[in-house]
């Protein structure tokens, strides 16, 4: 049988690819593993934002390994025949993998129509994550489903750790059916006191719900979304301070069972009105502090867009750096903690094969 036209140029591809980066990989032995574990560093933006471009520049230059691109799912077109044009979105996707930023998306605000009584219908977020991992293959690396699910603002209900645990499920199946490797993040739960008032539930109390709704094998991180931290007054080395709490998350995780799991920090952010050296020091406090918890793979500053209510942002609505930009970049290292890579080591060589086969698998999308 022959092969298409675009399979056999493929195929020609991939082997020439592979020819060179044999040659190269005899001729340059590879260097050793890293001693320990580095810590992620994220930025979260507004998918949708006119600054998105800027943002993701931003985002590069600071030295950062991830991009979470937030999508408004009621502010997406209702799917016709199944089918969502994904459009700008879809763009934004890829220009933040070509930048080499791995990507995640954080899906919220589920639309009326993708509603249940007890929240977002399982079967409806499946195809909508669906579509977007297939509009670009191989792009989308993570996916955080409905940040603070343990209150209703996040939820979109009344908290509720069992219907929840079903939108994991139905998305991790739909996952495995594509043969997408994706890490699905369980949304930034919210650190809230216990006992539930009903619009909310505490955070350990929903976590411990999953367990027991059988989700331990649809979560390959927790996410942990922190509010807004005032410098002048939160100590990150308190040890009964909230900033701690991920110490009462990891409990829980390896009281359940879930040692192999990590901990995502999906949005971390402080008030800005304070002096810029004690956000300074409050920042270069907070984040070593993470990267000392081998069990926390990610941190995410919220954010790089300015819509309203974010309490910080890197790029002013007019697409200007601001002094945030400055501050996270000397926290975390900046390009310096993130040289350009070699043209032809590993991780060069496989981003381009990666782009290779997502560009010729959308050319031939119908």
């Amino acid at each position: 049988m022959k092969l298409p036209t675009y399979a056999r140029t493929i195929i020609k591809r991939l082997v020439a690819f592979l020819t060179l980066f044999f040659m190269l990989w005899t001729a340059h032995p590879a260097q050793g593993k890293a001693a320990s574990i580095a810590l992620s560093r994220a930025g979260r933006l507004d998918a949708a934002s006119p600054q998105a471009v800027q943002a993701l520049s931003a985002a590069r230059s600071m030295g950062m390994d991830w991009v979470i691109l937030e999508i408004d799912w009621s502010a997406l077109p209702r799917p016709v025949n199944g089918r969502y044009d994904l459009g700008a979105l879809s763009t934004t996707i890829v220009r933040a993998d070509d930048a080499g930023l791995r990507v995640a998306l954080s899906i919220h605000s589920a639309p009326a129509w993708a509603m249940d009584e007890d929240g977002p219908n399982p079967q409806a977020t499946a195809a909508l994550v669906r579509a977007l991992v297939n509009a670009t293959p191989y792009s989308i690396q993570a996916i955080e489903l409905f940040p603070e699910p343990n209150t209703s603002a996040g939820w979109g209900a009344l908290p509720n750790p069992q219907a929840y645990a079903a939108v994991l499920r139905a998305v991790h199946t739909t996952l495995e059916q594509d043969s997408r490797n994706v890490i699905l993040v369980t949304g930034g739960l919210s650190p809230q006191p216990a006992p539930a008032t009903g619009k909310t539930l505490s955070d350990l109390d929903f976590l411990q719900g999953l367990y027991r709704s059988g989700a331990l094998a649809d979560m390959d991180a927790v996410g942990l979304s922190y509010p807004v931290f005032d410098p002048a007054a939160d100590d990150p080395e308190e040890p009964d301070g909230l900033f701690r709490h991920y110490q009462e998350v990891r409990l829980l995780m390896l009281n359940n069972g879930h040692k192999e799991g990590s901990i995502w920090v999906t949005r971390l952010a402080w008030k800005t009105d304070a002096p810029e050296n004690t956000q300074d020091r409050w920042l270069h406090t907070a984040y070593q502090l993470l990267r000392q918890q081998v069990y926390i793979g990610l941190v995410a500053f919220d954010g790089l867009t300015p819509p309203p209510q974010r309490p910080l942002t890197v790029v002013d609505t007019q697409g200007r750096l601001t002094a945030q930009f400055g501050l996270i970049g000397d926290a975390i290292g900046g390009k310096q903690a993130t040289p350009a890579p070699h043209p032809f080591s590993w991780s060069t060589l496989m981003h381009r094969l990666k782009v290779l086969i997502r560009d010729q698998t959308i050319e031939k999308s119908p």
